[in-house]
């Protein structure tokens, strides 16, 4: 299987084809937030430098990152005083990740041509900026365009798919068999109903069956996290694209297999994992220790009184996962499971807190998920974590590492995506040429 990741992020949809054995092999990558470039680099590549870039001097590399596009927050392009500042052996690490011997990654969505991806593309994926789609952005911002064409959100950036797929029919080039998206929620709802149909529209346009309906809630792919074997709620929205050229058969078989055979809005996981398997209490002890916070008001607000008929939520609805005394050992999972990873955890609502008694001195009687924690409950194994942790040059500590996890898709979802793709192309794409 051939893939584009457009909006990679840390490498979600690599992690799921890695896990599940399908042989595929990533054309190209598309991300500007460097934390991001980076992780995805070190969690799938290595952190091996070219012999050409080891030699490069810091203003050689900034030279040759100054052009490109990218940002340090993901909202905003890096300045040049913050790409000065850079510490050179992370210029260095950026440079490799970029434009290394892979040669396979854009910094720009809106720069990147289809004619300049490579000729034979199976699977596109594209999980473009929610900011503008959320319930929190339509609170703080009356007038925002959500995925409006021309809207100048960063949530628009949707239609630069649109316009990567037409230069490539522009170009005789041929489109992808598949196109898959994922975001929040909200991108279903009616607020964006209208921008969303606009994109239907042109998919079908295109050639392509979207496995997706306002009316048919099992054609719509709104799946949680907790019934793909992660103890997260975590629900998310899913469309698959199919490249069927109209052909009615192909869309009729395809039908039958997502709505009777492998529907995914009725998962039954087979192995359900339980929180206990994500949450380390006597191991990892630094980490943990980072995430306790200090005594302060905002902080006790966080915490709230616990809700004394079931102990598993606060009084304001942050769930306690599990309580536990270091000194005895004693711990008491409450049967809670995670809240939503967030790309915080230092605020409230969060995903869960950890009631313990360290006896720290100005110390709060509760602790955050780690960032391990929070990447295992993604479906990142410790390994991939290791990678980005260990690495002493990275600028990937503390905030940084919690928003790769929040801002990632969890993999046990798309493993079960990607073999849907692979009995679709493999059963019936194949099989009707």
């Amino acid at each position: 299987m051939r893939i584009v990741e457009t909006f990679s992020g840390i490498g979600s949809q690599r992690q799921a084809l890695e896990n599940i054995g399908i042989d595929f092999t990533v054309l190209a990558t598309v991300e500007w937030e460097i934390g991001a470039i980076i992780a995805y680099h070190l969690m799938h590549h290595g952190n091996r430098i070219d012999e050409n870039i080891k030699r490069m001097s810091k203003e050689e590399l900034i030279d040759k990152l100054r052009n490109l596009t990218l940002s340090n927050n993901g909202k905003n392009p890096i300045t040049e005083r913050s790409l000065v500042q850079t510490p050179v052996e992370k210029l260095r690490l950026l440079y490799q990740a970029i434009n290394g011997s892979e040669k396979k990654h854009f910094t720009d969505i809106t720069k990147l041509s289809g004619k300049s991806l490579p000729k034979e593309i199976d699977l596109l994926t594209y999980s473009f900026p929610c900011q503008d789609l959320s319930v929190g952005a339509a609170f703080h911002n009356s007038g925002n365009n959500g995925i409006q064409k021309d809207g100048g959100t960063r949530s628009g950036l949707l239609w630069e798919i649109e316009r990567i797929l037409e230069e490539r029919i522009d170009s005789n080039l041929e489109l992808p068999k598949f196109l898959l998206m994922e975001n929040v929620m909200q991108v279903f709802s009616k607020t964006h109903k209208e921008d969303f149909t606009l994109w239907l529209n042109k998919l079908e346009s295109l050639g392509y069956y979207n496995h997706f309906s306002y009316e048919d809630d099992s054609k719509k792919w709104l799946l949680d996290a907790s019934e793909f074997g992660l103890p997260q709620k975590r629900r998310r929205a899913y469309m698959l694209s199919i490249k069927i050229d109209n052909n009615k058969k192909v869309k009729e078989e395809i039908e039958t297999y997502l709505l009777e055979e492998n529907n995914l809005t009725r998962q039954n996981i087979r192995v359900q994992k339980k929180i206990d398997e994500f949450i380390y209490l006597d191991k990892y002890i630094d980490e943990q220790i980072l995430v306790h916070p200090n005594y302060t008001r905002s902080r006790k607000k966080i915490h709230g009184v616990i809700k004394e008929k079931t102990k598993t939520y606060n009084s304001i609805g942050n769930p306690i996962i599990v309580t536990y005394d270091p000194e005895t050992k004693k711990q008491e999972f409450t049967g809670a499971i995670a809240r939503t990873i967030t790309t915080k955890q230092d605020r409230n609502p969060n995903a869960g807190l950890i009631e313990t008694k360290w006896g720290y001195e100005n110390k709060r009687p509760y602790r955050y998920l780690t960032q391990r924690e929070c990447f295992g409950l993604m479906g990142f194994p410790n390994s991939q974590f290791d990678k980005i942790n260990n690495e002493k040059v990275k600028g990937l500590s503390g905030e940084k590492t919690y928003k790769l996890a929040g801002n990632s898709i969890c993999v046990p979802v798309l493993e079960e995506i990607f073999l849907a793709i692979d009995h679709i192309e493999k059963r019936i794409l194949n099989g009707n040429k």
